[in-house]
């Protein structure tokens, strides 16, 4: 419980509005550090609108809490080996192309 909410946190955008309000940040600070505006920032909180990955990254920062954790990256299903690197590659905020040069493959 914060601040006498209940949060549930089972989206990037509940996780993130939970994250701002327990670091006492008003959307009007978050967006002067941010540079996004409020109607962004309120359009992610309310989920009507999926941060990036680089938002997700630069929110993560910001709010002092894990990339992984604010894109509920825990909730992507790990069933089989594709899963499992896709999901790997996300919680490290990697592009495939990215994720590529990492791995030294050319060709994914």
């Amino acid at each position: 419980m914060v601040f006498g909410h209940q949060w549930s946190g089972n989206s990037p955008g509940a996780r993130l509005k939970q994250a701002r309000v327990t670091n006492n940040i008003n959307i009007r600070d978050l967006c002067a550090v941010t540079g996004l505006s409020d109607v962004a920032i309120k359009n992610l909180e309310t989920d009507k609108f999926n941060a990036s990955q680089p938002n997700l990254r630069m929110f993560a920062k910001v709010l002092r809490i894990s990339f992984g954790y604010l894109a509920c990256f825990e909730t992507l299903p790990e069933n089989i080996l594709a899963q499992r690197v896709t999901k790997a590659r996300l919680f490290h905020g990697l592009t495939k192309e990215e994720f590529a040069q990492v791995i030294g493959d050319d060709k994914l």
